[in-house]
């Protein structure tokens, strides 16, 4: 959920809780999965799905990309500025890469927008 990390740390601690960032993130990661391993887009449809029950956000107004982009490529698990993601290739059978580009990172923070 890297990108839940980004968002929590650039909106201000405080406005979101963790749980509703990182829920954010696993969206993200969850639709970087079906651009880079080939999941399923029902699985993305069925994440969100559980995540809207227990009242998670999937979607956030208001997220600005170069604060984001800087969060992330400042977060724990960057080496040299590279982040190392973890997708799924299926639930429950992940894929860890430094390979996302900033156009796919880019994508998932739009989809993230409502």
């Amino acid at each position: 959920h890297t990108l839940g990390h980004a968002i929590e740390q650039t909106s201000g601690y405080g406005k979101l809780l963790h749980g509703e960032a990182v829920s954010l993130g696993m969206i993200a990661a969850t639709f970087l999965s079906t651009k880079i391993t080939g999941l399923k887009e029902e699985t993305l449809e069925k994440l969100e799905s559980i995540l809207k029950q227990h009242q998670l956000p999937v979607r956030l107004e208001g997220l600005e990309v170069e604060p984001l982009m800087k969060a992330i490529s400042r977060d724990k698990k960057a080496v040299a500025g590279q982040v190392k993601w973890v997708l799924l290739e299926e639930p429950g059978l992940v894929h860890q890469t430094r390979e996302v580009s900033p156009e796919l990172v880019l994508e998932a923070i739009d989809y993230l927008s409502p």
